[in-house]
């Protein structure tokens, strides 16, 4: 039977349209690269001004704490968006964007301000941090395959989770506390300021006071180091901890927490 053949005019037309011919392509790698690269970079932006902000001046506190507890997992949550995103020792030739500075960065600076508020066991400290660490530590070495293959980055991963859990514990701790709070009147005995690389810390011994049995070296502020000499009584305010581990902060004693 021979073949018909359509007028070239008169041809069935094929059906158009998203879908016609199956599933469309998966977004092109160059551009998906390019439309990763600006959210990688505005991240890393983000968090060294939340990290300079939260060292400088960290009010309103709570509001500075949040934002640094989150820029860690909105770098893992681009991570996983972009498989190929997330890189903590990837070198600089490489055309995969790096959000590390994201990832380490905000870790840093929150467990610096866990210093904020002091504790009374380094022990339950530990017990504190443990919960953060592994929430942290887990999902980073998971979504970067790359990672897993190179020693620096699990340790880098390991270190910024240690100081995670620290901060958010510590903080997490201190900010949902609602047990009343116990003031004691110390004597200060020395003053010193520690000079580190790119910072100064500022601390005093105090006298043995309350459940604090023997002298014991505290961080002050700026200002209380300044207006404090030896000899003075600084205000020592003791509570039991969101988590039922006490902290305590200094203070001078006509001062406003």
């Amino acid at each position: 039977m021979p073949e018909y053949q359509y007028p070239l005019d008169s041809a069935p037309e094929c059906p158009a349209g998203p879908g016609a011919y199956g599933p469309a392509p998966p977004l092109d790698a160059g551009r998906s690269l390019e439309f990763a690269k600006p959210l990688a970079r505005a991240l890393n932006v983000a968090s060294i001004v939340i990290g300079v902000w939260g060292t400088i001046y960290p009010r309103p506190y709570a509001l500075v704490i949040t934002l640094l507890a989150l820029l860690p997992w909105m770098a893992m949550a681009l991570g996983l968006g972009f498989p190929s995103l997330l890189r903590l020792a990837g070198n600089k030739s490489e055309r995969t964007p790096n959000v590390a500075l994201s990832l380490v960065f905000p870790a840093l600076i929150l467990a610096v301000r866990g210093a904020d508020h002091q504790l009374l066991s380094f022990a339950q400290g530990a017990w504190l941090a443990l919960p953060g660490a592994i929430a942290f530590c887990l999902p980073a070495i998971l979504i970067d395959a790359s990672a897993r293959r190179k020693g620096l980055a699990v340790v880098l991963i390991l270190f910024a989770a240690a100081g995670y859990g620290y901060g958010s514990g510590t903080h997490a701790n201190a900010l949902m506390d609602r047990s009343p709070a116990r003031q004691y009147f110390v004597r200060v005995t020395e003053k010193h300021v520690f000079y580190g690389r790119r910072h100064r810390s500022y601390r005093f011994w105090l006298e043995p006071w309350g459940p604090q049995q023997t002298p014991s070296l505290v961080n002050v502020s700026y200002s209380l180091y300044h207006q404090t000499a030896v000899g003075d009584n600084v205000c020592v305010t003791l509570r039991s901890g969101a988590f039922n581990v006490p902290w305590y902060f200094v203070r001078g004693c006509n001062s406003p927490r």
